[in-house]
């Protein structure tokens, strides 16, 4: 009987001493979305960190593509400049779950491009409609996972 009370008690202590919640919690992937503005000067820290176009690089670009004027590349950077505003505003705002969040980034991406699009020319919009989704400023959000895990 003391041998059984021996064992089991044994046991017990062995249980105790392996506390799966003192293992350490296990790390899951994470994803990270950035908005679509020029990263913060300083230390980058653990999170990938994506160098999404600023407004006048994107400007740059479609002027590039289409042969925008002076006066259109101006009002093009300033409708980029606008989306990216409120792009940031939706993404500050935590009221807003995720699927309405990137439902609403997405409405104010397609304002911006059609805004821009109606500055262009007849011919430039024949190019415009002609580029692949690849090369339009219009440019998706890709989420990606933080490979350290």
């Amino acid at each position: 009987m003391k041998r059984i009370i021996a064992i089991v008690a044994t046991v017990v202590v062995a249980m105790a001493s392996t506390n799966p919640a003192q293992a350490g919690p296990q790390r899951r992937g994470r994803i990270i979305i950035r908005p679509q503005i020029p990263p913060a000067p300083g230390q980058r820290g653990r999170y990938i960190d994506v160098d999404y176009p600023t407004p006048e690089k994107r400007a740059a670009n479609l002027a590039e593509l289409l042969s925008l004027s002076d006066d259109q590349k101006q009002k093009v950077q300033a409708i980029f400049a606008d989306q990216d505003k409120q792009t940031l505003a939706l993404w500050s705002d935590e009221s807003l779950a995720a699927d309405a969040r990137l439902k609403k980034i997405a409405e104010v991406r397609d304002a911006a491009m059609k805004k821009a699009r109606d500055l262009l020319t007849g011919e430039q919009k024949k190019k415009y409609d002609a580029l692949s989704p690849e090369e339009k400023p219009a440019e998706r959000i890709h989420l990606q996972p933080d490979p350290r895990g």
